[in-house]
């Protein structure tokens, strides 16, 4: 979950802004648009809310996503804290976007 989530995140944030829009649902667009960016701050918004009380984890979590060498006990507890935050928000990008596609059209939830 917690790789899946972050792995999507670091994806998302390498993305191009938008520079044209692309109206085929079926040709997936790799530029950051505004589903892309309501990701990375759902992202930012629940890891904020998990590690909140804990600025050791904060840096941990950036550490992790961008795959360097953390102690096993930090990442363990940045991985259980952000992973429950996670699922309870529907942050797996697969879910995620499958979700905001499905129900297109309507406020995103929250």
């Amino acid at each position: 979950m917690f790789k899946s989530v972050v792995g999507g995140y670091v994806e998302a944030k390498k993305m191009p802004p938008i520079c044209a829009t692309n109206s085929d649902d079926e040709n997936r667009n790799r530029k950051l648009g505004p589903l892309t960016i309501h990701f990375l701050v759902d992202v930012e918004l629940a890891t904020e809310a998990a590690l909140k009380d804990r600025p050791d984890l904060q840096r941990a979590w950036f550490e992790l996503a961008q795959d360097h060498p953390v102690e096993p006990a930090v990442a363990k507890e940045t991985i259980h804290r952000c992973g429950a935050m996670y699922t309870a928000r529907g942050l797996m990008p697969k879910q995620y976007f499958t979700f905001i596609k499905r129900r297109k059209g309507e406020p995103l939830p929250r």
